[in-house]
């Protein structure tokens, strides 16, 4: 042999993985962590358990989670190296190592009854986020997911979101599904999958849709995969599930036909606006739900949106911004300029205060809806930011119900007393 074969040699081995520990098993496949002896890295190999090599559902089931995850590259999804078959006849594919804690560890979630932890408003906005990406992007290809769950989201420790099983996963678009293919390989079939049996019920049932657990699996639509999230979303806001049973039974009759507690409810610290977009989210007809998640990351935006968002207005020297009795439809901010406010009219001898930039005015009227009680006229030319009664309601929504009912009460005590103190210089 001479010394280029010797260096080579090592890629002719057949055993190339090499089996390091166990990962995890579910009821058809196992996961373990093997060291690729080609390529010298830790990777997973998920194998199909071999007593359900008789069965050709599962097996069709297990290679059709091998090609759509294969054909799938994202982030926020393991890339598939490689397929195998033993020689004892075991079907398997190699994965990359997903790092990091399941969700479910990080709630510490009890998995009977659900109860976990409550996660961080800002970290579950930034899940909720990640996941919303990579589901974008999966039901963009026409695949749906299907096992939406804690187990199945790995936190990395990088801010990574992985989502992992894809075991239930079902291309529901293959117009979609084959689309991924058609610029590299022109017209072609569905990607090598095969016909599953039409009446498996897949997944876990305290995530899934009402239309999920009624076994109309090839009319599932993106709108399930939300449903799912929205029920993921709100255990981490409340450590709880919306729907609670102690039996299967239960648990699928509350789904398809009873209520919950809205979140801001259960946890008083969650805003209403994420608190209404659970509900969004939770909807038990498919049609009333958010119909992609691309929905769910504009609302998270919106959630997000600071005030530099909203327009801006130039006044002149001299010019009046609002005057007394003028309807209170919205507050000012000052970005730029001076601005006076004056009683009794315009005149700058009635001035009771003067605002600079940074500093907001008209608010008080504006957050009851009672007419304006004062004058405001630009002293130098000025650039006011304009925020509407809507949107100022909509961002007292962000906070915490508590806290917009301290600021409710806050106003009117305000306004209160300066009624009493106008009555005092009568």
């Amino acid at each position: 042999m001479d010394k280029t074969e010797e260096i080579l040699s090592f890629l002719n081995k057949s055993d190339r993985y090499k089996v390091l520990d166990a990962l995890g098993e579910g009821v058809a496949a196992r996961v373990e962590g093997v060291f690729d002896t080609y390529l010298r890295r830790v990777v997973a190999r998920k194998q199909l358990n071999r007593e359900h090599l008789e069965n050709p559902d599962i097996v069709q089931t297990f290679l059709n989670e091998m090609v759509m995850v294969a054909s799938l590259n994202h982030p926020g999804i393991l890339p598939v190296y490689d397929a195998l078959l033993s020689r004892d006849g075991d079907p398997s594919y190699i994965m990359a190592l997903a790092e990091g804690q399941s969700l479910h560890q990080v709630m510490e979630m009890d998995p009977a009854s659900g109860d976990c932890k409550v996660i961080p408003l800002g970290q579950a906005v930034r899940i909720l986020t990640k996941i919303a990406e990579t589901l974008t992007y999966v039901h963009d290809r026409g695949v749906l997911h299907l096992d939406i769950k804690p187990e199945n989201v790995v936190l990395g420790q990088y801010g990574e979101v992985t989502m992992m099983d894809w075991g239930a996963a079902l291309v529901y678009d293959k117009d979609k599904y084959t689309q991924t293919y058609k610029a590299v390989a022109g017209e072609i079939k569905v990607g090598g999958l095969g016909v599953e049996s039409g009446d498996l019920l897949m997944g876990t049932p305290m995530y899934m849709s009402p239309e999920q657990l009624q076994n109309k699996r090839d009319q599932l639509q993106p709108t399930s995969d939300i449903f799912s999230v929205g029920v993921l979303f709100y255990q981490m806001l409340t450590g709880q599930l919306p729907f609670r049973a102690v039996t299967l039974k239960d648990m699928v009759h509350r789904i398809c036909n009873d209520e919950y507690d809205p979140v801001y409810q259960v946890n008083p610290d969650v805003p209403l606006t994420l608190s209404r977009l659970c509900d969004k989210m939770l909807r038990k007809e498919p049609q009333y739900r958010l119909q992609s998640c691309n929905d769910i990351q504009d609302a998270i935006e919106d959630y997000q949106r600071s005030a530099a968002g909203f327009p801006t207005r130039s006044y002149d020297m001299g010019e009046v911004i609002f005057r007394e009795d003028d309807p209170s439809d919205y507050v000012c901010i000052v970005v730029s300029g001076t601005v006076s406010i004056r009683i009794g009219g315009d005149e700058q001898e009635n001035e009771i205060a003067r605002i600079t930039a940074n500093q907001p005015f008209g608010e008080l009227a504006a957050l009851t809806g009672l007419k304006r009680s004062a004058t405001a006229v630009a002293l130098e030319p000025s650039v006011i930011r304009v925020i509407s009664r809507e949107e100022i309601q909509s961002e007292i929504d962000k906070l915490s119900p508590w806290v917009g009912g301290i600021v409710t009460a806050l106003t009117e005590r305000v306004i209160n007393m300066n009624f009493r103190v106008l009555d005092l210089d009568k």
